[in-house]
């Protein structure tokens, strides 16, 4: 069972909300002005996109269970090991549960994701509503339907990053 993560996917062609998720060849995001969005192939013609928030509509904050829950969620879904990382990354690598100088948000969440491939936002944007779309086998994102890049200043120790 789910805790951090909606328990039913998203019907294509609906935007996916907070805390949610969709398989297809095209994922449309509700706005983002926190979140975070990811996405991985699940095969040449299909992708699983996930929109995450740094608070739970709960009011509980993103923590490492809710990061290991999310990597086990997307190697359930997929054998892929490219996955992009996209939205207010800036907001996540600067916030988190550290108190005392503990990881950020993004930190707990990229140290889950490892053994993958990761295609970071090369520059953080305004609120905005994102999608990802996958053609020809490769994923393209978009904010507000204009194409975004990825991984320019992508170098962190300890995360294979692509550059």
């Amino acid at each position: 069972m789910l805790d951090y993560l909606e328990n039913e996917k998203t019907d294509a062609g609906k935007q996916v909300e907070e805390c949610g998720w969709a398989i297809a060849e095209t994922v449309n995001f509700s706005k983002f002005t926190s979140c975070i969005g990811l996405a991985v192939k699940t095969g040449e013609a299909a992708l699983l996109g996930i929109h995450l928030v740094l608070v739970h509509k709960s009011g509980t904050a993103f923590s490492k269970d809710n990061a290991n829950e999310i990597a086990d969620f997307i190697r359930g879904k997929t054998g892929e090991r490219d996955i992009y990382i996209f939205g207010f990354i800036d907001i996540w690598e600067k916030n988190g549960p550290k108190p005392s100088g503990g990881p950020s948000f993004y930190d707990i969440l990229t140290a889950k994701l490892r053994d993958f491939q990761i295609h970071k936002q090369s520059s953080d944007f305004e609120d905005g509503t994102y999608s990802a779309k996958i053609n020809g086998g490769k994923i393209t994102v978009f904010k507000d339907l204009a194409p975004i890049n990825f991984n320019a200043g992508c170098k962190q120790e300890g995360i294979k990053c692509l550059i």
